[in-house]
């Protein structure tokens, strides 16, 4: 029997065509391109990945290295970013000005001039984080060690690299050292640097030491990074709070014993961003107390204050404080020892039992909420305070019933613009009794306006605060409160606005660089929120709105030496070139403001230089400034400080005084024997002239010209006469006018401009300003007396007489008798101090500047309102000028530092 299966049969082999040997060449080519792809990829792209994975694992956060021990700690998250802020910040110029930061101005400056951070490769290589901080280290001598810790982040395997690049680094002073731990060292002079890299992580530090510890594996890591709340800050620091509470107080009592009830954590994390024209600085802190009184306070939370619907828009400083009680804030007061408010709360508790039958509780307590002010108007000196109401029944009623006593009256006559703004007064045998006592009490006016108090001794900023209110202008609504008002939260327990030309906050007026650097911005807004035992407190602060000042790129320059307290400037007729002219020790300085370049007049004694008024300025080459020594040596000198010919004269005087210049002669006050006062010229001709005049006292400061051909002095004596004389020292008819007291200086001549009528003022040193006309009459509302002491007399802007006291009182005077007054902050004002008059703005209405017996220049315009920029950080008489031909005008000044310091005046944008 068959089998009739079959095995099945093999399948038959597919047939394809041979490949073409064009097609087979090709397809060789892309297998060989594949693989160099491959290869190229994972050349560059995957192990370069795993390597920067393997870096991602091991990454050190740079705040984990830093010792514990640290006295400053600062983290930025983005170092190209921050360093871009910094010089974009407007204020910079002012900034490095101060000595605090004056050793980074040429770093600065040549970064911001060369323009390295604009580089994207700048930018990308320096995107890392950075920490530096301050620490403890014996083996300094400071006892104090610098340590920077970067994160580079995507480039950390490049910094494996750096042992092989120092092999071909050429940098003098920098070595490669691989004994211990590897690292480079920078070596010049006395100062050294040590840099190494430790996985992610690039070091720098002084210390060798700390940079060993830093970089060594087996030195244990710092386990914890740094604490950082505030994370959208530019720079984070993190100080010790003794540190920040005594920043804060700096010298205020009350802030000081403040801080003793309180307890802050070790440490205390402050904030800072940098915008282009505002800074912004953060603090956050839990605090704690065993002060019952204080303790009240912290347990309120802050809320919104409603004090922004009754602030003008006119408002140049405001503090408010809200959501606490009167009571209670005063309880938490009262606590501190030193102040004496307890004794001062039962005297007054006595007091108004006394003489109103009304205790404390019912005169203030009961009615009054927990929002109170005290604020200033634009142009007005006097301050509006502000109480708002929690029961105006309750208020009415302890109003009434204490007019009702015989000690307290209301004076309701007074109407404003058809309002009616009651005065609260004493009786006059009150009144009388207390003057006795030395005690004076104000007699303020008062209003209610939408359940809010206003309380001021002007009724006219009363109504100028309620006026604008009812026109909707209040303060919120100004750009530059709503910019400000950008930082921190709504709520706030404390708010002050401030600008610095009405009122200096407390946390600005010690002398710490911090507020030194801070007093640099005109304009700023504290607020101090607690919410559940948590401070916070924001400020914000900015350079000011309207005009302003910026520093001239390469100033202050270091004179050497003890320099004067005056600049003066001289410019050729066509005013293409000018000089400042300045002193130092037995030397006339004259510098071209162009290049900076010095020309130098050495004598044997101290000099004055001046400018040669009257004289033609044809070129620099021509006559410009006499300089005369204090032996009486004249000589006259160009631009360029080389004698004219026929000069020095040498004239044998005992100087009394420092020259004066006009009409093309230097006079020179000398003391004769006897103690009588003599004048001699020198004129361009080296020709010497005695005039003809004699005095019983020596003249101890130049006198004050006027053309046609006046001049007036006060050779200050007991019989206190000043003179108006002629060029020849010859007085008019019906001159000696004496005055009833001592004066210092000499009298001011000035003319008004509607009738051109010459006037001499003079203010005596007990505060009686005197001013006459040419006949020698006394003007009417004249004498005027002023409060305080005065060494330096007025100054004369074409409307108003300016007087300043030696408290630093500012008055603005009118020749009806007008008086307005201002306190400038930290200003004291003796002999060397001066007044000056100059438009620097060029709109025809004259700016007032102002310097004392410290190293502050301030000023002001008409209304009293400080110009952006000011106090600056100079003393004695300024120069103003336009030095360079540009339209801008400029400011030079000397520094008590013996620096000659110059700013531009700028235009808003």
């Amino acid at each position: 029997m068959s089998d009739n299966s079959a095995e099945p049969m093999a399948a038959a082999p597919e047939m394809r065509p041979p490949d073409n040997p064009a097609q087979a060449v090709k397809k060789q080519k892309n297998s060989k391109l594949f693989r160099f792809l491959r290869f190229v990829v994972l050349i560059f792209v995957v192990i370069p990945l795993l390597i920067e994975l393997v870096f991602l694992i091991i990454r050190i956060a740079p705040g984990k290295v830093i010792p514990d021990n640290f006295i400053v700690y600062a983290r930025t998250p983005n170092l190209a970013a921050l360093g871009s802020k910094i010089l974009e910040h407007e204020s910079l110029p002012e900034l490095l000005t101060n000595p605090a930061l004056g050793s980074l101005a040429p770093v600065l400056n040549s970064i911001r001039s060369g323009g390295v951070l604009s580089k994207p490769i700048v930018r990308f290589v320096m995107q890392g984080s950075v920490s530096a901080a301050l620490v403890n280290a014996p083996s300094v001598n400071e006892d104090q060690a610098f340590i920077a810790v970067w994160d580079s982040a995507f480039l950390a395997p490049l910094l494996k690299l750096l042992p092989f690049a120092a092999r071909f680094a050429r940098i003098a002073d920098l070595s490669y050292v691989q004994d211990g731990v590897p690292h480079f060292e920078y070596q010049n002079g006395k100062n050294a640097l040590y840099l190494g890299s430790r996985r992610n992580l690039l070091v720098v530090s002084d210390d060798k030491d700390i940079l060993f510890q830093t970089l060594s594996p087996e030195s244990a890591a710092y386990a914890q990074e740094k604490g950082i709340a505030l994370k959208q800050q530019d720079l984070s620091l993190l100080l010790a709070s003794k540190t920040v509470t005594a920043m804060l107080a700096d010298g205020n009592p009350l802030l000081d014993q403040a801080f003793t009830q309180l307890r802050f954590p070790d440490l205390i994390e402050l904030g800072i961003t940098v915008e282009p024209k505002q800074l912004n600085i953060s603090m956050a802190s839990p605090v704690e107390t065993d002060n019952p009184s204080f303790a009240a306070l912290l347990s309120n939370n802050s809320l919104p204050p409603s004090l922004m619907n009754i602030l003008p828009d006119t408002v140049q400083y405001c503090t408010g404080i809200s959501s606490m009680g009167l009571r209670e804030m005063l309880n938490a007061v009262s606590e501190l020892q030193e102040i004496g408010l307890e004794d001062t709360l039962q005297a007054a508790e006595r007091a108004s039992r006394t003489l109103l039958g009304l205790s404390l509780e019912d005169l203030l307590f009961s009615w009054t909420a927990d929002e109170f002010a005290v604020f200033g108007l634009e142009g007005k000196a006097i301050p509006v305070f502000a109480v708002k109401i929690g029961d105006e029944a309750k208020r009415k009623a302890a109003f009434d019933r204490a007019f009702r006593s015989i000690f307290l009256k209301e004076d309701t006559r007074l109407m404003l613009d058809g309002n009616r703004i009651p005065q609260i007064e004493l009786p006059g045998f009150v009144d009388a009794i207390l003057k006795l006592l030395k005690i004076t009490i104000p007699r303020p006016y008062y209003t209610v306006h939408e359940n809010w108090l206003l309380v001021s001794e002007s009724p006219e900023n009363i109504l100028a605060a309620v006026t604008s209110v009812r026109q909707n202008k209040l303060l919120a609504k100004t750009p530059a409160w709503q910019k400000l008002s950008e930082a921190g939260s709504g709520t706030a327990s404390l708010s002050l606005f401030y600008s610095l030309n009405r009122s200096l906050p407390f946390f600005l007026r010690g002398g710490s660089a911090g507020a030194s650097l801070l007093r640099m911005y005109h304009q700023g807004l504290m607020k101090l929120s607690i919410q559940n035992g948590l401070i916070t407190l924001t400020l914000a602060a900015e350079p000011g709105s309207g005009k302003g000042l910026e520093s001239v790129p390469g100033y202050p320059l270091t004179i050497g030496g003890k320099t004067g307290h005056a600049v003066y400037v001289i410019m050729t007729a066509a005013g293409s070139e000018s000089r400042l002219l300045l002193s130092r020790d037995a030397a006339a300085l004259a510098l071209n403001p162009a290049d900076q370049k010095i020309y130098e007049l050495r004598g044997e004694d101290p000099v004055w230089v001046i400018p040669a008024e009257g004289l033609t300025m044809r070129t620099m080459k021509d006559s410009a400034a006499w300089v005369v020594s204090s032996r009486g040596l004249v000589t006259l000198v160009n631009g360029n400080m080389e004698a004219m010919p026929g000069f020095p004269v040498i004239t044998g005087l005992k100087m009394s005084s420092a020259p004066a210049a006009w009409n093309g002669k230097v006079y020179l006050f000398s003391e004769e024997t006897g103690g009588k006062g003599m004048i001699h010229t020198v004129d361009n001709t080296a020709r010497i002239s005695k005039l003809d005049a004699e005095f019983d006292a020596p003249i101890l400061s130049p006198p004050a010209f006027l053309d046609p051909g006046n001049m007036a002095l006060y050779p200050k004596s007991f019989l206190g006469e000043i003179f108006l004389c002629s060029l020849d020292g010859k007085p008019r008819i019906p001159w000696p006018v004496q005055i009833p007291d001592i004066a210092y200086g000499s009298p001011l001549l000035f003319r008004t401009l509607a009738s051109r009528q010459l006037n001499i003022a003079i203010i005596t040193t007990a505060g009686e300003l005197l001013i006459y006309n040419e006949e020698g009459n006394p003007l009417p509302y004249f004498p005027l007396s002023l409060s305080g002491v005065f060494y330096i007399q007025p100054a004369w802007d074409g409307q108003y007489l300016w007087i300043v006291s030696e408290e630093g009182i500012l008055y603005r005077i009118e020749l009806n008798g007008s008086v307005m007054e201002q306190r400038v902050p930290d200003l004291k004002v003796k002999e060397n101090g001066c007044i000056m008059i100059a438009d620097v703005d060029g709109d025809g209405i004259p700016e007032i500047f102002i310097s004392g017996d410290r190293n502050a220049l301030y000023g002001y315009t008409q209304n009293m309102i400080s110009i952006d920029g000011f106090p600056l950080s100079a003393w004695g008489r300024p120069a103003f000028a336009d030095l360079t031909g540009d339209g801008s005008m400029d400011c030079a000044a000397l520094g008590m530092d013996n620096k000659l310091y110059r700013w531009r005046f700028r235009s808003s944008q």
